[in-house]
């Protein structure tokens, strides 16, 4: 008998077509609910509230962007804090990677201020959905 199963994607699962262009759908709907409720940096309670980032959040992990084998690295969750245009050179591995140390990063930083608003302000986000959606590099040729 098939069960639901209680563990995490693997790194090792590819992405499909579908869960990116989902994945970057959600983020979308957060960053408008975001600039709706014109929520800033510091109004994390606010931002924390918001069902659009509780789907964000929750579509991460089933949609396979938080995987249980991918080891905790600041490096590259630092790099691209300070600098979210380094998200134009990254493979699909890396960025499944930044969003997985995004996630898993803002449940450990909870209830405090909120690195995934912070992603949001600095566009990095944005420019996460943007390739999600539509960089050729990321697809086969």
């Amino acid at each position: 008998m098939e069960t639901i199963s209680p563990y995490l994607f693997s790194r090792r699962h590819a992405v499909r077509e579908e869960q990116a262009r989902h994945m970057a759908l959600l983020i979308r709907f957060l960053d408008a609910a975001v600039r709706r409720a014109r929520i800033g940096l510091d109004d994390h309670e606010r931002f924390y509230r918001l069902p659009e980032y509780e789907l964000c959040m929750g579509g991460a992990y089933a949609l396979g962007f938080v995987c249980r084998d991918i080891p905790p690295d600041d490096v590259l969750l630092n790099l691209v804090t300070a600098r979210p245009e380094l998200l134009n050179d990254l493979s699909l591995s890396e960025l499944r990677r930044y969003l997985h140390l995004l996630m898993r990063a803002e449940r450990w930083n909870s209830p405090g201020a909120s690195l995934i608003l912070a992603a949001l302000k600095a566009g990095a986000l944005q420019l996460l959905a943007r390739r999600l959606e539509s960089d050729d590099r990321l697809r086969p040729s």
